[in-house]
């Protein structure tokens, strides 16, 4: 299997992507990720679903590897407390695409929001599987 399953492919285009942010695209992600914070019950539950998509589909390790690859990404406002958080976002979008094929879109709209405001369209996903029983 690839390094981060199925949606390999669009986990390391947003990945590459996200090393070369512009700060004002770093912002405009970070300002759109707050506006998402602030529906928390949306935000929260798009987290788990992710999280408990990740269980089910045997993916945890994928999306422990995707959120660190996605922090590290983060090369904007280098040693600062917005870089850091800034790589974070990333980070939740990298393991949300991870799972994605596994889950209906509103599912993961809460994550994957911000980057498409900010940033641009993301790569196509994987089919959607359906969780092995």
């Amino acid at each position: 299997m690839e390094r981060f399953g199925p949606n390999s492919a669009v986990v390391e285009a947003t990945l590459d992507r996200a090393a070369r942010l512009t700060e004002g695209e770093a912002t405009a992600l970070w300002e759109a990720h707050l506006k998402e914070r602030e529906r928390e019950g949306l935000f929260h539950a798009a987290l788990s679903a992710v999280i408990d998509a990740s269980h089910v589909n045997r993916r945890r390790s994928q999306i422990r590897m995707a959120e660190q690859a996605g922090r590290a990404a983060v090369t904007v406002y280098p040693g600062t407390s917005l870089g850091e958080a800034i790589g974070g976002c990333v980070g939740r979008l990298a393991e949300a695409l991870v799972v994605a094929d596994t889950l209906d879109a509103a599912s993961v709209e809460p994550l994957v929001r911000p980057w498409l405001k900010a940033v641009g369209p993301l790569g196509p996903l994987a089919p959607r599987e359906a969780a092995p029983l």
